[in-house]
C-alpha cells in the first residue's frame, strides 16, 4: 500500500490541478489562446490594445507613461506583462511593460500582433541590451 506525508487537502487540490491541466487542450499549442479568445502571456484579447504600442521594461515606468493617458484601462498577466490601454491627445495607445530580455519582447511582439488588426506601430522606451 502506498502511503503520502501530503496532508489531504494538498492530495486533493494536486488531483483537481493535474486533471484540469491535462484534460486542457489547444487548437494550436505553439499559440495558445484562452477560451475567450485572450493570448496566453500577456492575457489581452482584441479590442484591448491599441494599434500603437509603446514598450517600456519597466512596470513603474509603464505606470508613469499612463499617466499621460485618459481613461485608461490596466490588464496584468500572471506572466509579468502589464498593460494599459488608453487616449493620448485622443489618440489610442497601449503601454506594455516588457520585463527584461528578448524573449519577453518577442512574446509582447507576437501576441500583440496576433490581436490587433490593421496596421500597427510599436516602440521600444528604455534600453535594448
Amino acid at each position: 500500500k502506498r502511503t503520502s506525508a501530503l496532508p489531504d487537502l494538498v492530495q486533493q487540490s494536486y488531483r483537481r490541478t493535474s486533471t484540469s491541466m491535462a484534460a486542457k487542450v489547444y487548437s494550436d499549442p505553439n499559440f495558445p489562446l484562452t477560451e475567450d479568445g485572450r493570448v496566453h502571456h500577456l492575457n489581452v484579447k482584441p479590442g484591448e490594445v491599441a494599434n500603437r504600442v509603446l514598450s517600456v521594461g519597466s512596470a513603474g515606468r509603464a505606470k508613469r507613461a499612463s499617466e499621460f493617458m485618459e481613461n485608461v484601462t490596466v490588464i496584468e498577466s500572471t506572466r509579468g506583462f502589464t498593460t494599459y490601454t488608453g487616449l493620448h491627445k485622443g489618440t489610442p495607445v497601449s503601454i506594455v511593460a516588457t520585463g527584461m530580455g528578448t524573449a519577453m519582447m518577442d512574446f509582447v511582439v507576437r501576441e500583440t500582433r496576433a490581436i490587433v488588426d490593421g496596421e500597427m506601430a510599436m516602440f521600444r522606451f528604455g534600453t535594448c541590451g
